[in-house]
């Protein structure tokens, strides 16, 4: 496989389902003449859900097997959301591998990008590309720029200027040094994985394109009191200088995502599964995009 993608899932079906369906969709040839090379597996390693068995029956009529795609579920008791995802990539066979959450999507020919743009940079480890931020009905909200993570500001400000849906990573270069998810996080888990991964001084790229959409929830879990509670634990444990300069990394964090383009974003469009319209890919237009987080 080219592609390893895993999911973690626990009671979001409804959101799996269209999650499942921006994966698949990634190796379907657009037109006739057009032939799909790209090799992909969905692992999707749900902790027992209720309705679990009929809904992967269901997905996996809906989404046989082909040589070109494989849908996977891994359904069983864990210990949170990033065991499962250690889980799923302990299984996983693709050279690139990611993880997509069930609120997050894959936006259309996304996987092609990645794949030409790993090709083109061989040298990279790990590739961050830009999100779309939409509302429950796929309306827009916002667009966020990746920007290279730098470890003290990851540590003290316990956000990440890179964005988990937007993350690839090869797989001989990770998982296969057995740099995963610690499990004791339950909410920052991503940062935790992050400053990891540049303590092993991975190269890092920036792909500069959207890749996936996810969609804002003020009852998300980075919005719980257990995230800011992992934040300032995470903050403490940076080192006193890092945490009095925390101002001048969080200036210049935000100088390279201007730099990046972060705050000048061109009219787009995109195209993402909704509730209303499981079946097929919604566009939206977004003349007058922005980068303001709401409530920022």
């Amino acid at each position: 496989m080219r592609f390893s993608i895993v999911t973690p899932s626990f009671e979001q079906l409804d959101l799996l389902e269209l999650c499942i369906s921006s994966v698949a969709d990634q190796v379907t040839a657009k037109s006739e003449r057009e032939m799909c090379s790209l090799n992909v597996e969905h692992i999707v390693c749900d902790a027992e859900s209720p309705g679990i068995e009929s809904f992967r029956q269901r997905m996996s009529a809906r989404f046989p097997s082909t040589k070109n795609y494989r849908l996977e579920f891994m359904v069983g008791p864990d210990r949170g959301m990033y065991d499962a995802i250690n889980k799923g990539l302990k299984r996983a066979t693709g050279d690139l591998c990611a993880y997509l959450n069930c609120d997050e999507q894959y936006l259309d020919r996304a996987l092609n990008f990645v794949d030409e743009w790993f090709q083109r940079n061989q040298s990279v480890d790990v590739g961050f590309g830009n999100i779309v931020v939409t509302g429950a009905a796929g309306n827009y909200i916002c667009d966020r720029t990746a920007v290279l993570p730098e470890k003290w500001h990851t540590m003290t400000s316990g956000n990440l200027s890179v964005f988990s849906a937007g993350t690839f990573f090869r797989r001989h270069s990770v998982v296969d040094r057995g740099l995963f998810f610690d499990p004791a996080w339950k909410a920052v888990g991503d940062s935790a994985w992050i400053l990891a991964l540049l303590d092993a001084r991975l190269k890092m790229g920036l792909m500069r394109r959207p890749l996936a959409s996810f969609v804002y929830s003020s009852e998300s879990l980075s919005m719980q009191s257990r995230a800011k509670e992992e934040r300032k634990r995470l903050h403490d444990s940076a080192p006193s200088v890092a945490r009095v300069l925390s101002p001048v990394t969080t200036f210049l964090s935000r100088w390279r995502r201007l730099a990046a383009g972060g705050y000048t974003v061109a009219p787009h469009s995109y195209g993402i599964y909704t509730r209303h319209n499981p079946d097929q890919r919604s566009e939206f237009n977004v003349p007058s995009p922005t980068h303001r987080w709401p409530g920022a």
